[in-house]
């Protein structure tokens, strides 16, 4: 999975597979409920196209901020581009300026 790690990479992470380990641990310690469910896959010659959602309620601190037991439901769309069975690139993004406002953030 080549390209995703690095894009998701924030300036106190770990480069590659191990920064994004982390993310995830950060992530599911935040939201313990917390689910990625595809919704949508297609197919364009050599790429993949991905259409999830992440669904959670923060029950942990999240962003330095603290739990106030909020649900939030954000959109996730990664392209995937493949060459010999193996994913070379994605490109990820997630709508997270929805889901800040879901748990209430930017209000604060």
């Amino acid at each position: 999975m080549t390209g995703a790690p690095q894009q998701l990479q924030r300036r106190d992470q770990p480069p590659g597979r191990k920064g994004f380990a982390q993310l995830l641990v950060e992530l599911t310690a935040a939201f313990p409920d917390f689910q990625a469910i595809p919704r949508e896959i297609l197919q364009d010659g050599d790429k993949v196209i991905v259409r999830s959602e992440f669904t959670g309620t923060q029950r942990g601190p999240f962003l330095g901020f603290p739990a106030e037991n909020r649900k939030m439901t954000i959109q996730a769309i990664d392209i995937h581009e493949f060459k010999d069975g193996k994913i070379i690139r994605t490109w990820h993004t997630e709508d997270w300026l929805t889901g800040l406002g879901q748990l209430g953030l930017p209000e604060k």
